[in-house]
C-alpha cells in the first residue's frame, strides 16, 4: 500500500486542467460558463497597515471558494478518467482509494513479478499527477510493504534501500 499525499494541491492544480474537467460534464451552456468564470478570476485585494495592493492568481484552485470542493471533486474525477483509459475502469476500482487530496494504491503481492507491476503502476500513477500539475509530497507519503518468505530479505534490500537514514521504496525496479 502505498498513501500519496499531495503539496498544496489545490494551489497547485493547473486551472487548464480544472477547466477540461469542467467541460467534460457536459453542463448546460450558462452553468459551464458560470463555473469557469469563477475558475478564471482570481484577483485578492489587500490591504494592511494603510498599503493597499491587488494580487491576482493564474494557477490552482481558490480555497474558501464556494466552489472550490466541487473543483477538485471534479479534477479528481478527471485524473481518475485519465487511468480509466490507460488502466481500465477495474484496475481503478481495485488500486485506488481517494479521500479528499490523498491518494491510496493498493495492490496484493504473490510474487516479485507482481512488486515489479505495481510499482511500474504506482510510477504512471505519480506521473498523471505531475502532468496534472500536481506534486507528491514525499516527506508526507508512505509505503507499506510487508515481505515474508524465502528471499524476502534479498527482495527488501533490492526494492527498499536505506536514503537519509530512512526506509524507501523504489518505484524503479
Amino acid at each position: 500500500m502505498i498513501t500519496l499525499d499531495l503539496e498544496k494541491a489545490l494551489d497547485s492544480v493547473s486551472r487548464e486542467h480544472v477547466s477540461d474537467s469542467i467541460r467534460m460534464l457536459g453542463l448546460e451552456s450558462e452553468l459551464e460558463q458560470l463555473m469557469l468564470m469563477f475558475l478564471a478570476e482570481g484577483s485578492y485585494e489587500i490591504v494592511h497597515k494603510g498599503h493597499y495592493g491587488v494580487i491576482s492568481g493564474s494557477k490552482g484552485i481558490k480555497q474558501g471558494s464556494e466552489e472550490a470542493p466541487y473543483e477538485w471533486c471534479l479534477t479528481s474525477i478527471m485524473l481518475l478518467g485519465r487511468l480509466v483509459k490507460m488502466k481500465g475502469l477495474r484496475w481503478v476500482q481495485d488500486h485506488i482509494v481517494v479521500y479528499a487530496d490523498d491518494f491510496i494504491l493498493r495492490w496484493k503481492l504473490h510474487s516479485v513479478t507482481d512488486l515489479h507491476r505495481a510499482l511500474q503502476e504506482a510510477a504512471t500513477f505519480i506521473s498523471t499527477l505531475e502532468a496534472s500539475g500536481l506534486q507528491v509530497s514525499t516527506d508526507k507519503s508512505a509505503a507499506l510493504l510487508e515481505i515474508t518468505g524465502g528471499g524476502s530479505y534479498q527482495v527488501q534490500q533490492r526494492f527498499v534501500p536505506m536514503r537519509q537514514s530512512a526506509k524507501a521504496l523504489s518505484l524503479r525496479p
